[in-house]
């Protein structure tokens, strides 16, 4: 039997102190993924899923795969969710509905084609905004909670702001059309908070989809882009950023970007927080009409929700720093015990993948979508263990392609029972996969260099349409949110609803 001490869970009770005695958990670098064609789109396809599960304002998490027969081109298919802490029967019905609109949409339209949304005005004016509002309406105590990070010192940044870019009025007046876009942005949400009507909802929609667009594919875009590095750059430490809300935020920008980690307040990352659910519904619209996952969509994919787990373990971190050597590395409870928590929703997935394609002989793609960012001990088991475990021994399975990690380590973290393998493989799977991330973490640890992480939330990149044809102008964007900052000021939050 394994001993508290050689248990792999007892390396995510290990922390770092610094030369001050002051305690703060390991950090390690953020990792990316570098999946490309198919699988990078399945994986879009997966984490945007897992994105717009998200309803609660913090601590919920969601994981989605895609099993079908064989192909793309096959009848059925079946979407695998999971959660930390389960799948309430809401939001399982609510994804069945979204999966039914993304459906319609792709009979919808011809087969045997590529298109962009944007080349389609009436999936943006019809069907891509009844499926925006409805997964809006789903995802907004969340979208909230991330706008609403705003409200700490934000009068007093915006100022920090406009004093530093005093000499450069072209930059002065980009950033003047960002704020403008937030605070009709703020002002919408807060109406909808207060009436909670679909007529709220739809300008609430209207102006993250036209400030998104604006941010992301207008055609200051570019200009903007080099604004907000510049504007990070120079703020990155700003003095009362220790204190604010806005330092320890839970979402990215973007998983393709550098792995460069900064403290204090961002305001791209602040803008990505809130457009982040609107990347995902472009991405799905995208995706939906794709001459090449079409037939994906249009099979209506049903939905297993995978149960959720608690697991207890035993954990001795004194007993293992100690035995590590791992000098600068103690522990913030270093008495041996037995603890229990729930099973990731990644891991759920993973364990059910596996069982599947090991006891009932399906097909899945190889690929975990998560909607954030996976936390150290779930990317080096399932991105790196698994992977170099395969290639130690035949076995016919295959790696999974994961969108990466945001580099903390979190307790209580527990390892999946993969038992069930052994009697199908000619190996103990769960004991290799446990060994080879021992390795991998004790590695990791000893290469260790504390910094603080950006953000940990999956949002990507996804496919770029920069260079859109029509791409939004300045004065464009300027009047559609002076015609919404109108709407909202004749049609205030009703305080009493």
């Amino acid at each position: 039997m394994t001993s508290p001490s050689q248990s792999l869970e007892s390396y995510f009770y290990v922390y770092s102190s610094d030369r001050n005695g002051d305690s703060r958990p390991i950090t390690f670098p953020r990792e990316a993924s570098k999946e490309t064609g198919t699988q990078k789109r399945i994986l879009e396809i997966v984490s945007s899923l897992a994105f717009i599960c998200v309803s609660q304002a913090e601590g919920e998490v969601y994981a989605t795969a895609i099993r079908t027969e064989r192909s793309l081109s096959e009848d059925s298919a079946v979407i695998y969710l999971a959660g930390n802490h389960g799948v309430p029967d809401s939001t399982a019905k609510y994804l069945q509905s979204v999966l039914a609109q993304l459906a319609a949409i792709s009979r919808s339209q011809p087969t045997g084609r590529d298109q962009s949304p944007e080349l389609n005005g009436a999936i943006l004016r019809d069907d891509g905004q009844k499926l925006g509002m409805t997964i809006l309406r789903h995802t907004f105590p969340k979208f909230l909670n991330s706008l609403t990070k705003r409200d700490y010192a934000w009068n007093t940044r915006v100022e920090a702001i406009r004093g530093q870019l005093a000499d450069s009025p072209d930059r002065l007046k980009l950033f003047g059309l960002i704020e403008k876009g937030l605070l009709v942005i703020y002002e919408s949400a807060a109406r909808y908070r207060a009436n909670t009507d679909d007529t709220s909802l739809k300008r609430l929609y209207e102006g993250l989809s036209v400030f998104e667009t604006f941010i992301r594919r207008g055609m200051s875009s570019d200009k903007l882009s080099i604004l907000l590095e510049d504007l990070d750059r120079t703020t990155a430490y700003y003095p009362w950023s220790a204190n604010s809300d806005l330092v320890d935020d839970d979402l990215e920008l973007d998983v393709n970007d550098n792995n460069a980690l900064q403290t204090g307040f961002s305001m791209t990352r602040f803008i990505y927080r809130i457009i982040a659910v609107n990347i995902h519904i472009r991405r799905l619209l995208r995706l939906a009409v794709s001459s090449t996952f079409q037939s994906l969509f249009v099979k209506d994919p049903s939905i297993y929700c995978c149960p959720p787990a608690e697991i207890s373990v035993h954990v001795d971190p004194a007993a293992l720093t100690h035995a590590l050597n791992l000098d600068g590395l103690m522990s913030l409870d270093d008495s041996a015990a037995t603890v229990t928590g729930p099973l990731h929703a990644e891991l759920c997935i993973f364990t059910a993948l596996l069982r599947g394609v090991l006891c009932e002989g399906s097909a899945p793609y190889w690929v975990i979508g998560v909607s954030k960012l996976m936390c150290v001990g779930c990317h080096i088991l399932i991105a790196k263990a698994f992977p170099r475990v395969l290639q130690k021994y035949s076995s016919g399975l295959k790696p999974f392609a994961v969108q990466g990690t945001h580099g903390k380590m979190y307790r209580p973290w527990v390892a999946p029972n993969l038992t069930f393998a052994t009697t199908h493989l000619r190996f103990d799977l769960d004991h290799e996969i446990r060994e080879c991330s021992k390795d991998l973490l004790v590695t990791a640890l000893k290469e260790y260099v504390e910094q603080r992480r950006l953000s940990d939330s999956s949002i990507g990149s996804g496919t770029s349409d920069k260079k859109d044809s029509e791409a939004l102008g300045d004065d464009s964007y300027e009047r559609t949110m002076d015609i919404l900052d109108q709407d909202n000021k004749q049609h205030p939050p009703n305080d009493d609803a």
